[in-house]
C-alpha cells in the first residue's frame, strides 16, 4: 500500500497477479509526443508495448492505435474501453471520476516533488520585474512538460490584471525547442522566455555564460506533468503484472534502450496526491478564464 504523499520504487519483486496473460488495454494521448514526428512516436510506443509484454506475460496489443487525440481518448476512458493510460496532467483531470485514485505512476525524476517553470529575461533587458513584462511578448517552450506553464501564467499574472496572461501579456509564441526559447531571449532578440527549470540548468551546464546573462523574474509551484493511471474498473491482476513488468523495464536490455529514447529512468508509484499542486493550478485557471469569459460577455 502507497500512503499519500508518498512513492514507492518499483522493482521485479512486485508481482502478484494471476497466472497466464492478462490482457491490458493501455493507450497513450498524442500530447505526450510533444514536437516527435507521429508515425515514429508511434513507433516507439509499439515497441515499448512489446518489451512490456514480454517482461510481465501481458497482452498490451489489441486493435487499436497507440497514440490517441486528446478528445478520443478522454471518451475511451468515461466508457471504460481501456484499462490504463499515459496522459498529460491536465487531460488526467478531465477524466478523473473515472481513474483508480490510488494509484498513478510518475516519471523517477518527479520523486522530488516535479517539475518547475521559470520565466527568463536578459540582465541588460529591461525588463527587471515580473511587472515589466506587462505588454511585452513572451516565448513558451511548448513540450508535454510545460503542459501546465499556461495555467501557471494565468494564475501568476491575474493578481497583476484580473484576466490573466491574455490581458496582461502582448504575443505568446510556442515555440518547439528549448533552445529556441532561451537563446533569444539571451541575444536580446526577445523580451522574456518561461521554460523549465531543469531544462535552462542542463542548458546552463554547457554554456554557464547563460546563467550569469539571464535572470530568474519568476518561479512555479512543483508540479507533476504527466503521469500513467488505470481506469477505476481496471482488475487487479491487470494493474498489478502492468506495474511489475514497468518495474523490470530498467533492468532488460530492450528497456534500457527505450528508457532513453523517453529520456526516462523509470517510474515510481504513488497515488493521485502527488498530482494536488497541479490539480490546483488547473482549477485556479479554469475559474479566472470562466470569470473573464462572463465579464467580456
Amino acid at each position: 500500500m502507497v500512503l499519500p504523499g508518498t512513492f514507492s520504487r518499483l522493482s521485479a519483486a512486485d508481482t502478484t497477479g494471476a497466472a497466464g496473460k492478462n490482457q491490458v488495454r493501455f493507450v497513450s494521448s498524442l500530447s505526450l509526443i510533444g514536437e516527435v514526428n507521429p508515425s515514429d512516436a508511434n513507433a516507439a510506443v509499439i515497441s515499448w508495448r512489446v518489451e512490456i509484454e514480454k517482461l510481465g506475460d501481458l497482452q498490451l496489443t489489441f486493435d487499436a492505435p497507440a497514440l490517441y487525440s486528446p478528445e478520443r481518448l478522454a471518451q475511451m476512458i468515461r466508457t471504460g474501453a481501456v484499462d490504463g493510460f499515459a496522459v498529460t496532467s491536465p487531460e488526467y483531470f478531465g477524466v478523473a471520476d473515472y481513474v483508480d485514485r490510488n494509484t498513478v505512476l510518475i516519471d523517477d525524476i518527479y520523486a522530488g516533488g516535479g517539475e518547475e517553470y521559470v520565466i527568463l529575461s536578459s540582465v541588460q533587458s529591461v525588463v527587471g520585474s515580473l511587472n515589466d513584462l506587462r505588454g511585452r511578448d513572451l516565448l513558451v517552450f511548448n513540450n508535454p512538460t510545460t503542459c501546465l506553464a499556461a495555467n501557471w501564467l494565468d494564475v501568476l499574472l491575474d493578481s497583476a490584471l484580473p484576466g490573466g496572461a491574455a490581458r496582461f501579456l502582448g504575443m505568446v509564441s510556442l515555440v518547439p525547442k528549448l533552445s529556441r526559447s532561451v537563446l533569444p531571449v539571451y541575444f536580446g532578440q526577445r523580451d522574456a522566455c518561461l521554460v523549465t527549470r531543469r531544462g535552462f540548468r542542463t542548458m546552463c551546464e554547457m554554456n554557464p555564460d547563460l546563467n550569469r546573462q539571464l535572470r530568474v523574474l519568476a518561479v512555479s509551484p512543483k508540479v507533476i506533468p504527466v503521469c500513467l493511471a488505470f481506469h477505476k474498473n481496471c482488475p487487479p491482476a491487470r494493474k498489478a503484472a502492468f506495474i511489475a513488468a514497468m518495474g523490470r523495464l530498467p533492468k532488460a536490455p530492450g528497456g534500457k534502450q527505450l528508457l532513453s529514447l523517453f529520456q526516462s529512468h523509470g517510474v515510481v508509484v504513488s497515488n493521485a496526491s502527488v498530482l494536488h499542486s497541479a490539480g490546483e493550478l488547473v482549477r485556479a485557471a479554469e475559474k479566472i478564464r470562466s470569470r473573464s469569459a462572463r465579464s467580456s460577455g
